[in-house]
C-alpha cells in the first residue's frame, strides 16, 4: 500500500474519539434469545446478530487530507455487542485505494478490500469484528479524488459469542463436545475445503464446501444447504431468495492452529456468487463464487463419491454456531432416512461432536473423506435431550442430487461433469498452478504437474523450435514426470514451451503448458550502487552472479545494474498498481534501472526475452527498505516494550533486532507470543511464548521469502515482515 492510511495503521495512529461516532440504539434481547431456543433444532440458518437498517454515507464521516490522497473515517458501535459487521450498498473504490475496518482496541484488522474486490455487486458484506465498536478507515489516491462512494445499511449487533478469540478471550458458542478440526491433523487437507458462510441477511451463517469437477477446472463451486436459501421456507426458491444468495459472503481457513489451542488462522474471505442449482429434496445447493481461488495455494477442492454406497464410517467438518471449524465423526455405517421424499437422507448418531445451527451444507465424509453430502439438519427434534447428547443428524444424499430435479439448475452433474466422464468417484485436490521446474534448461531437467490428482496421468510434449534440441523422456510409473536433455551439438538459445496433457480414465482434461528456454551459454550479473533511502544508508552490492532459483537482494531507490550477454529485452514486473515496461538492452548488454518508490517489501520479477519475445529466463529480486537480509540459522529477537519496530541490524552476523522506538518500557519479565507466518501460503511457522527479552528461532529448514512477525503481548497484536534468503 505504502501511503498515509498504511502508515497511520502501522503506528495505530488512529481512535474511536478521531472519527464521528454513531451509536445503535438498545433492543429487545431477551426476546430474540427466546427465539433462539424454539429454533434451536429447527432447518434454519443460525442467528448470531441484530441488524439495525440505517442510512450513512460517504459525506457522513470525516476527511483528512494528505499528500498522497486522503483518509475518510467514520466509526460505529454498539453498547455490549460482541462483535459487529456491516452491509455496504453503492460501494466502489477507485484503483489505488482500499478499505479497512479494525476494532477499537486496535488488534483486529479487516481488510484491505481493494479496487478488484469492492466492484462484484452492488450489495457487499464486510467480515465480522469483534467487540461494541468498529472503526472505517478508508484511502483515495490524489490521482482518483471524488471518485469513491459508500453507504452502509445495515449494522448488525452481534449478540451471539460467535468466534473463539484470542484477542478478547472468547470461547465460541459452539457445544463443548465438538471437536476442533486441528485435533484430527489427518483431516488437515479436506479442513482447507470447508468454508464458513456469512448470508445476505448478515445475521445468519451456514456451512459449506468446495467441489472437484472432472475436468479440474478449480471452478470454485460451493456445495451448502438449500434451506439456507429458501429464508420462507416454502421449498421454493424465488428470483429474490436466489440474488440474496448471490451477495454471500464466503469465509475460508476459520480454525484453530492448534488443538484446543488459542490462536486461530488467518482466514480469508470472498463476496458474491453466481447460483447455480439446488434441490429442496435433498436440500443442497450449489453456487460459484464470483473471485478465482486458484491462486489460493491454502485451499483443497473436495473429491466425491456418487455411487450411492452405504459409508461404513465417515465424519463432517463444519462451523456449528459459527465457531471455529470443528470435526464429527462416527466409526459405524450410515443409515437412510426419508426428509422431503423417500429414502433421500443419510443419517448418523455421531460418536464425536454434534451438529447444530450453523452446520447447515456442511460436508459429510464416507470413509474415503469424499462428499456424500450436505448436513440438513435433525430430522426429529432432541430438545429434551442435554445438548451433547443430541447426537442425530441428517444430510441429503449426494447421488440423488446428482440427477436432482432433471434439469440443470436442479442437479449437479452438468457442473461437476461437464465433459460428460460419467465417473462416479473423484479425489480431493488442490488446484494445479504451474509445472515444476524452472524455464531454462542447462542439463538434464526434470519437470512435473504440481498437484496431480492420484488418478490422473500425464502425456508430455514440446512445441515451437526448441522441439529441435530437447529430448523428451517420459517417466514411469507415475507418468507426472519428465526430463528433458539435449540432443547433440553446441546450441547458444531456442525457446518453446512444454505441454502437458492431463487424462483421467483416457478422457484429456486439462492441458497446462511451460514457457522453456534452451541455454547453454549464459552469463547474468547485477551490481547495486550505495544509496540512501529515507535517511537509512544502504551499501554497494558487488557485481554478483544471478541465481534463476533465488531471490536477489536489492534495496528500494537504489540504481541497480544487470548485465547479459545473451538476451536483447526484457522487461521488470512488481506489485499490483504498476504496469511492467519493455525495454532494450543498449550495445553493451547492460541496463540500470531503480525499483520504484512505492514497490518497497514485494518481489519485483526480471523477465529476459529472446529475439521473439519469448520469455526465456526469469530472475527475482525482493525489494526493501531495510539493510539486510537473513541468511544464518538463528535469530536474535528482543522485546523492548510494547510498540515494536523490526529493523535488520548487524548484517555480519545476520541478527534481527526487535526495539522500542523508547526504550524507558523496557520489560525483561513479561511473558508474550511470538509468531512468524510464511506470507505467501498464511501458514503460520513458528510460534512460541516467550518469557523475557528473547528467543532463538531456527530457521535452517525455513522456506525462502517473505515472513510476518507477530508479537501477542496482553492484549496488543503488533506486526512486522522481513524476509528470509
Amino acid at each position: 500500500m505504502n501511503n498515509a492510511l498504511e502508515s497511520i495503521i502501522e503506528r495505530k495512529d488512529y481512535s474511536i474519539e478521531k472519527t464521528p461516532i454513531y451509536q445503535m440504539p438498545s433492543f429487545d434481547l431477551e426476546k430474540l434469545q427466546a427465539e433462539d431456543i424454539e429454533l434451536e433444532d429447527c432447518d434454519v440458518p443460525f442467528r448470531f446478530g441484530n441488524p439495525f437498517d440505517v442510512s450513512y454515507s460517504i459525506r457522513d464521516g470525516l476527511w483528512q487530507e494528505y499528500k498522497d490522497g486522503r483518509i475518510w473515517s467514520i466509526s460505529f458501535c454498539s453498547n455490549n455487542a460482541k462483535s459487529m459487521n456491516f452491509i455496504l450498498n453503492d460501494f466502489y473504490i477507485p484503483e489505488g485505494g482500499y478499505l479497512c475496518i479494525v476494532d477499537k482496541k486496535q488488534s483486529c484488522l479487516y481488510g484491505p478490500v481493494t479496487n478488484e474486490k469492492a466492484n462484484h455487486s452492488n450489495t457487499f458484506l464486510t467480515d465480522i469484528i469483534p467487540g461494541d465498536c468498529a472503526i472505517f478507515l478508508l484511502f483515495e489516491p490524489l490521482t482518483h479524488k471524488g471518485e469513491s462512494s459508500l453507504s452502509v445499511n445495515r449494522v448488525i449487533h452481534g449478540y451471539r459469542s460467535i468466534f473463539t478469540s484470542e484477542y478478547y478471550g472468547q470461547n465460541g458458542s459452539s457445544a463443548p463436545c465438538n471437536i476442533d478440526v486441528a485435533c484430527r491433523p489427518s483431516y488437515e487437507n479436506e479442513s482447507k475445503g470447508v468454508g464458513l458462510v456469512l448470508l445476505s441477511s448478515g445475521y445468519e451463517i451456514c456451512s459449506g464446501s468446495l467441489l472437484m469437477t472432472t475436468n479440474m477446472s478449480f471452478k470454485p463451486y460451493f456445495l451448502t444447504a438449500f434451506h439456507c436459501i429458501d429464508s420462507n421456507t416454502d421449498l421454493e426458491l424465488s428470483s429474490d431468495e436466489i440474488s440474496s444468495a448471490e451477495n454471500w459472503l464466503f469465509m475460508f481457513n476459520y480454525k484453530k492452529a492448534e488443538c484446543n489451542g488459542s490462536i486461530i488462522t488467518n482466514s480469508f474471505s470472498y463476496n458474491s456468487a453466481t447460483f447455480r442449482s439446488a434441490w429442496y429434496s435433498t436440500d443442497f445447493a450449489l453456487l460459484e463464487i464470483a473471485d478465482s481461488l486458484q491462486n489460493n495455494p491454502g485451499l483443497t477442492w473436495l473429491g466425491w463419491d456418487r455411487t450411492g454406497i452405504t459409508p461404513t464410517s465417515g465424519t463432517c467438518v463444519h462451523h456449528p454456531c459459527g465457531d471455529v471449524m470443528k470435526i464429527n465423526s462416527i466409526s459405524t455405517p450410515f443409515n437412510t432416512s426419508s426428509w422431503n421424499g423417500d429414502n433421500n437422507h443419510w443419517y448418523v448418531n455421531w460418536d464425536e461432536g454434534i451438529t447444530q445451527g450453523g452446520s447447515s451444507g456442511a460436508p459429510f465424509l464416507n470413509q474415503n473423506k469424499l462428499v456424500v453430502g450436505q448436513n440438513h439438519g435433525k430430522r426429529f427434534n432432541q430438545n429434551d435431550l442435554p445438548l451433547c447428547d443430541r447426537k442425530r443428524s441428517d444430510a441429503g444424499m449426494f447421488h440423488l442430487s446428482w440427477t436432482g430435479g432433471g434439469t440443470n439448475n436442479t442437479r449437479l452433474s452438468n457442473w461437476l461433469d461437464p465433459i460428460g466422464t460419467g465417473q462416479t468417484t473423484i479425489d480431493s485436490a488442490s488446484p494445479i498452478i504451474n509445472i515444476s521446474s524452472g524455464s531454462y534448461i542447462q542439463g538434464p531437467t526434470t519437470y512435473q504437474v504440481v498437484n496431480l490428482p492420484s488418478d490422473c496421468t500425464v502425456i508430455w510434449s514440446l512445441s515451437g523450435y526448441v522441439a529441435a534440441f530437447l529430448n523428451v523422456q517420459q517417466n514411469t510409473p507415475s507418468l507426472n514426470q519428465c526430463t528433458l536433455t539435449f540432443r547433440s551439438g553446441d546450441h547458444d538459445n531456442a525457446g518453446g514451451q512444454l505441454i502437458a496433457n492431463i487424462y483421467r480414465n483416457n478422457t484429456l482434461v486439462r492441458t497446462l503448458s511451460k514457457d522453456i528456454c534452451v541455454i547453454n551459454h549464459l552469463s547474468v550479473t547485477y551490481r547495486q550502487d550505495a544509496c540512501a533511502y529515507y535517511g537509512v544508508s544502504h551499501p554497494a552490492i558487488p557485481p554478483t552472479t544471478m541465481n534463476p532459483d533465488v531471490f536477489h537482494y536489492v534495496h528500494q531507490g537504489c540504481t541497480v545494474t544487470l548485465t547479459c550477454s545473451l538476451f536483447k529485452y526484457f522487461n521488470l514486473s512488481w506489485g499490483s498498481g504498476y504496469q511492467p515496461s519493455d525495454y532494450y538492452f543498449v550495445n553493451s548488454n547492460t541496463f540500470s534501472f531503480v525499483l520504484p518508490l512505492g514497490s518497497g517489501g514485494i518481489p519485483c520479477f526480471l523477465n529476459l526475452k529472446d529475439d521473439t519475445g519469448q520469455i526465456c529466463f526469469q530472475l527475482k529480486f525482493f525489494s526493501a527498505s531495510g539493510n539486510g537480509n537473513l541468511t544464518s540459522n538463528n535469530i536474535s529477537l528482543q522485546q523492548l516494550g510494547s510498540q515494536l519496530k523490526v529493523s535488520l541490524i548487524n548484517v555480519a552476523s545476520n541478527n534481527v533486532d526487535i526495539i522500542d522506538r523508547s526504550q524507558s518500557e523496557r520489560n525483561d519479565n513479561i511473558k508474550w507470543i511470538l509468531e512468524f507466518y510464511n506470507a505467501s501460503t498464511s501458514e503460520r511457522q513458528f510460534s512460541k511464548e516467550i518469557s523475557g527479552s528473547s528467543c532463538d528461532v531456527d530457521i535452517s529448514d525455513w522456506k525462502k521469502g517473505l515472513y510476518i512477525i507477530r508479537a501477542v503481548i496482553a492484549d496488543e497484536i503488533l506486526n512486522e515482515k522481513t524476509i528470509i534468503q
